[in-house]
């Protein structure tokens, strides 16, 4: 971006009388100081795809059909090298956000595990709290299932789930209490 700013792109400021050109490329500065400011994953994704790359392809679009002779060749290769380092720091960005998910998700399948058959402990996380919460005397469960892949992940649990009677008056086969309470902290994550 310096070289960027330094380089072509002040020529270009000064050749064609805009200061505007210096400052196309600020993706890396401005990810610096907006970076604390993204959610989550989805927050992320929904920025780096709707966003940075929606930005990126017009403006390389623009000045790659724009610019011509040692211009468009001297752009052509910082485009290269600038794409090549942008990606890497999006990628890098990404798994960061990807981790943390998988961090809470791992911490909220070590919570369950106590209350599950050791059988049960590979399933999905989606499959294990419904199996935690038939296992509790709960009278009903609704699960969520937008996409054909949630309710094949659901249909996946009848043969653990075969033995329970909807009806059932017993008590529950284990004590949801530690469950819960080992939650709380969970909360204050949200």
């Amino acid at each position: 971006e310096v070289r960027w700013r330094e380089g072509l792109g002040r020529e270009l400021a000064e050749s064609r009388g805009d200061e505007r050109f210096g400052e196309l490329f600020r993706w890396g500065l401005e990810l610096t100081r907006g970076l604390p400011t993204i959610r989550d994953l989805g927050h992320w994704m929904q920025l780096r795809n709707g966003v940075i790359a929606t930005h990126m392809g017009q403006l390389g679009g623009i000045l790659l059909g724009t610019l011509e002779g040692p211009e468009l060749g001297r752009f052509r290769a910082f485009w290269d090298e600038y794409g090549a380092c942008l990606g890497a720091a999006l990628d890098g960005i990404e798994d960061g956000f990807r981790a943390r998910a998988q961090a809470v998700v791992d911490m909220i399948g070590d919570r369950l595990a106590p209350a599950l058959a050791p059988a049960h402990q590979g399933l999905s996380l989606s499959q294990r709290a419904v199996l935690t919460l038939l296992a509790a005397p709960i009278a009903c469960v609704l699960v969520g299932m937008r996409r054909p892949a949630y309710v094949h992940e659901m249909v996946e649990l009848a043969p653990a789930i075969a033995g329970l009677a909807i009806t059932d008056d017993r008590p529950p086969t284990i004590d949801l209490r530690a469950a819960i309470e080992a939650f709380a902290p969970a909360a204050a994550l949200h």
